[in-house]
């Protein structure tokens, strides 16, 4: 395996818990899980108009213990 790639996997946290929520999801509530990776939409219900703001993806990568979770965002490839 390459040094680079090594190095960059060693950077990311091991994740042994996870949530899939693409609808309804409340951003305050998933805050205070202990989940290590969360995968949603863009946005709360779909739309540009209801986008997560940087304020509330933020506090989404954070744990309650204050360590880092993943957010990834959900991308359809059908739909793209």
């Amino acid at each position: 395996m390459p040094t680079s790639m090594t190095t960059k996997s060693a950077r990311l946290p091991q994740i042994r818990s996870w949530l899939y929520q693409l609808q309804q999801l409340d951003p305050l509530a998933v805050a205070q899980t202990d989940f290590d990776l969360l995968v949603t939409d863009y946005s709360a219900d779909g739309s540009p108009e209801r986008q997560w703001s940087a304020a509330q993806v933020a506090a989404l990568q954070s744990k309650p213990d204050g360590s880092r979770r993943v957010v990834l965002s959900y991308l359809s490839i059908g739909e793209a």
